[in-house]
């Protein structure tokens, strides 16, 4: 648990010791001077309402509110006050100097006389009508301040104290209840919290029944888990929540209190769960006041926990004294259930991360966050989109929640400058929960998945280096069952950002890793050629000079190739165009590329450089093609690199080069197989996938798993390809080469 969670939880079991120890009136005069001392404001205000005259009055305030503040009266009418009251709930003004440039805020005039810069305003509700308050709790800063989400969570705790401490009629009664309710501030296990709140009901004597029942919201399978009852239950372990009175409760987020079972208005809706009931009362636990996110903006709403659910075997046993008690012990078990349910949320969390530390593999890293999201946060839909390296295109990468990913990629491709909601999202860098019929999303996806079914929220992966957005996480579940995206949830929803962007960076980072082994081979062959023309300068004719030279031009255009991909990913340039000229493909590419890399091929891979086969007769057939030499050196690079790299152990070290020309469809085919140690055939799409490598690659040779994509879009760029043709002995790619005007 955080410090500042202990913090607050320390103070809420001071306030609620003081309730147990103090009558009502001393305990809420207690308040306002302790609030200010709690969070270092400049004053508080308590307001009650007088229902008769439709006024609020003063009836508690800390030491620094003067007698003509504490004489004020504010009527019910005012727009301020109703807007308070009916629609926000708590509102915080950072600044009411601004704020009261543009709306009316009740006692306007006073506050700013008395010099008061920030506000923070708190109805304090009855659980059984939220539309009913008793009051408001006013804090008051001379400094612009803005309370955070835990602070307004507090406030609104401490007004159900004062709701307590107001409703202290029958003393001993509630006194139970203040010491149940003083125990549950002390609870950090869930399991523990259910298990006192089944056991208070009893214990402080609230009310005398026969049967009860504590059951939790299971969201994603859209069910109550019961977790304790009394014997003789007829009901499932698990059971639909829209089911019998329980489930209409819920669904209307209200106590329902039923006087006779056996009554008409009760048939259609009536689940026996005791054989000898006669009247049963559901109170939803939830919390009343809770920050969600709508749009791009944090507003109020609830949020449902589970059911407390009591029978008797009498006729209209619950009592409005009854329901007000059950409601105020339920209430503040939401209150504390949720904290509870944060505070694992964050430890879960935590286990992640260490879990990633110890992780190398970027698909298992990944897999890590899609089971973290959805195992902590309960969404069922997760989407990770990622912008390809061109910066045109957002494109589904990693999903959960369907069976026909591969079909739902191909869908999910979007350009940048478009109005899908992706592309949004990356434009404006923000945080956003969309309405299920959103016009920005893509008809034929929404259509074919049923997304109208979800309510979903959509993060920017802001990557810190380049603070470049470079992808999307988008996550969702069935809004039949949960109707808002909780504000709690989107801040652990950032944790597992902050994790893909991490990975991201880190498979960026063994992209250049790779570069920077591969700029040898460039380096090297410069090297040579730059040693043979000044050892044999006087023996070279000048053709064998100029020969020389042009390897030398490639060399460093290939070195100013790589140094633009490096550019590419530390976000600092774009992406190479081709640039076309007429290339003898087996002189200027494929012996070339074999040659540079012999001493690499004897010394460092322990290959027979006569193991390297192919025709010269067939492979000059392939004559010239306009494409661009630099590019074609980098796709053939790569291959001959793998095919080094993963024949370490293999019992046949031979590498073959073929061609097959096609002249229906105008292109010919350079054949490229080797007998390494192959591919997994369930990975054969997988493989052109950026950062993608398989489990047994990994075991044998480090890399960043971008090679092949690529090489893939190089090849698309030339107006060819790259397919693999076979996955294991041999291993065999097919680089298909337009021969456009030759």
């Amino acid at each position: 648990m955080s410090n500042n969670n202990e913090k607050q939880l320390s103070f809420l079991n001071q306030l609620s010791e003081l309730l147990v120890a103090q009558e009502s009136d001393d305990f809420i005069q207690s308040i306002p001077q302790l609030l200010c001392e709690y969070l270092e404001a400049d004053a508080c205000v308590i307001w009650k309402r007088n229902s008769k005259e439709q006024r609020l009055t003063v009836i508690a305030s800390s030491s620094q509110v003067d007698a003509d503040y504490q004489a004020l009266e504010l009527s019910l009418k005012h727009p301020g006050v109703q807007s308070l009251l009916k629609k926000d709930k708590i509102a915080c003004i950072s600044n009411i100097k601004k704020y009261c440039s543009r709306y009316r805020l009740f006692a306007q005039k006073e506050i700013q006389k008395r010099k008061w810069v920030s506000l923070i305003s708190c109805a304090i509700q009855y659980p059984n009508d939220p539309n009913d308050i008793f009051g408001i709790i006013d804090i008051v800063c001379k400094h612009e301040r803005y309370f955070d989400e835990s602070e307004k969570l507090l406030i609104s705790y401490i007004s159900n104290l004062i709701i307590m401490a107001c409703q202290k009629n029958e003393q001993t009664l509630l006194r139970n209840l203040t010491k149940i309710i003083h125990k549950m501030t002390q609870v950090t296990d869930e399991e523990e919290m259910w298990q006192l709140l089944y056991d208070s009901a009893d214990e402080a004597e609230l009310v005398d029944a026969e049967h009860w029942l504590v059951g939790k919201l299971e969201y994603p399978q859209g069910k109550v888990e019961i977790i304790k009852h009394s014997p003789g239950l007829k009901y499932k372990k698990k059971f639909d929540w829209k089911n019998g009175i329980i489930g209409l409760a819920l669904e209307q987020e209200k106590t329902i209190n039923v006087s006779n079972v056996s009554a008409s208005e009760w048939k259609d809706n009536y689940e026996e769960g005791w054989s000898d009931t006669k009247s049963e009362i559901a109170i939803p636990i939830k919390v009343d006041s809770i920050p969600i996110r709508k749009g791009t903006e944090i507003a109020s709403g609830t949020k449902l926990i589970g059911i407390l659910n009591i029978e008797s075997i009498k006729v209209a046993h619950f009592s409005q004294k009854d329901q007000d008690h059950l409601q105020l012990l339920a209430r503040f078990a939401a209150i504390m259930l949720d904290r509870i349910e944060f505070d694992t949320k964050l430890k879960l969390l935590r286990q992640v991360e260490k879990k990633i530390a110890k992780t190398q593999n970027y698909d298992q890293t990944i897999n890590i966050v899609l089971d973290g999201i959805k195992n902590i946060t309960k969404f069922s839909w997760i989407n990770i989109s990622l912008i390809n390296l061109e910066r045109t295109w957002i494109e589904s990468k990693h999903l959960e929640g369907i069976s026909d990913i591969e079909t739902f990629k191909k869908l999910a491709r979007h350009k940048l400058d478009s109005n899908d909601i992706q592309a949004e999202i990356v434009r404006n860098r923000q945080i956003e929960v969309t309405e299920a019929d959103d016009p920005r999303f893509d008809k034929k996806i929404w259509k074919k998945y049923n997304h109208a079914n979800l309510i979903r929220v959509f993060l920017p992966l802001i990557e810190p280096s380049t603070d470049q957005v470079i992808g999307t996480l988008e996550v969702g579940y069935p809004i039949e069952y949960r109707k808002y995206i909780y504000e709690e949830d989107i801040q652990i929803l950032k944790g597992f950002v902050d994790y893909l962007v991490d990975i991201l960076e880190l498979q960026k980072s063994g992209f250049i890793q790779r570069i920077i082994h591969e700029l040898k081979s460039p380096i090297d062959g410069l090297l040579s050629h730059i040693s043979i023309l000044q050892r044999r300068w006087n023996e070279l004719n000048s053709e064998q000079i100029i020969v020389k030279c042009e390897d030398m031009m490639v060399d460093g255009y290939l070195l100013r190739y790589q140094a633009k991909q490096i550019e590419y990913f530390l976000g600092k340039g774009s992406f190479l165009n081709p640039l076309k000229e007429k290339t003898d493909i087996f002189k200027d590419v494929l012996l070339k590329i074999i040659n540079e890399l012999k001493p690499m091929i004897c010394n460092d891979y322990g290959f027979n450089f006569d193991n390297i086969r192919y025709n010269s007769r067939t492979m000059r057939t392939i004559g010239e093609i306009d494409t661009d030499k630099i590019m074609l050196n980098q796709v053939f690079f790569n291959l001959f690199m793998n095919a080094l790299k993963y024949s370490k152990k293999a019992s046949i070290k031979r590498i073959e080069l073929d061609v097959k020309h096609n002249v229906r469809e105008g292109n010919v085919t350079i054949i490229f197989r080797d007998w390494g140690m192959g591919i997994n055939s369930k990975h054969k799409d997988d493989i052109f996938r950026v950062g993608f490598r398989t489990p047994d690659a990994i075991k044998i040779a480090m890399g960043s798993g971008l090679g092949l994509a690529i090489s893939r879009e190089i090849m698309q760029k030339l107006g060819g390809d790259l397919i693999l043709n076979n996955t294991s002995q041999p291993t065999e790619f097919h680089v298909i080469l337009s021969k456009g005007d030759q």
